[in-house]
């Protein structure tokens, strides 16, 4: 298999590493707790919500892929556990819909806003990681708002849709 070089400086690529190995961890906590809720939600509306987060797995998991591309591209390390990340994983056990609707806008909330942070600094350092970084942002952007727009239907229901 070929060997891609990358043409950015040192400092610039070790910018570009940070940032992608940040936006990783992000996306890998923001699956666990996608993968938790889909796997313990109950109650009115479970089946709708778990249909939507099987299509929100397989848009994160690409979002993943291309991440993991662009680090590969720029040869770096795998720094880039969940662990590093502030979004905390769901409780174990079975959560209502309302609970999991809250915990997949709040982690999808954080994947935008550190997101955006990063982003700025990117721009001038390395555009195509730039332009990777603000496709993704737009895919968190219209996850968060799906979440948002879902938390007014099921949250607004109350437990087990009561």
């Amino acid at each position: 298999m070929p060997v891609i070089h990358t043409p950015l400086p040192e400092a610039e690529r070790a910018l570009a590493v940070t940032a992608l190995q940040a936006l990783l961890a992000d996306l890998c906590a923001y699956d666990f707790v996608v993968q938790q809720n889909r796997w313990s939600v109950v109650g009115t509306g479970a089946h709708d919500l778990s249909v939507r987060l099987d299509d929100c797995i397989d848009i994160v998991h690409g979002a993943q892929r291309r991440v993991a591309s662009r680090l590969c591209v720029l040869d770096a390390p795998g720094a880039w556990r969940p662990s590093n990340s502030p979004i905390s994983v769901p409780a174990e056990g079975w959560c209502e819909v309302s609970s999991a609707v809250e915990s997949l806008l709040h982690a999808a909330s954080v994947c935008v806003m550190r997101t955006r942070d990063r982003l700025g600094a990117i721009f001038a350092a390395d555009p195509v990681t730039a332009a990777l970084l603000t496709d993704i942002l737009g895919m968190l952007e219209h996850q968060a708002f799906q979440w948002q727009s879902a938390g007014a239907t099921w949250t607004s229901r109350g437990l087990h849709g009561s």
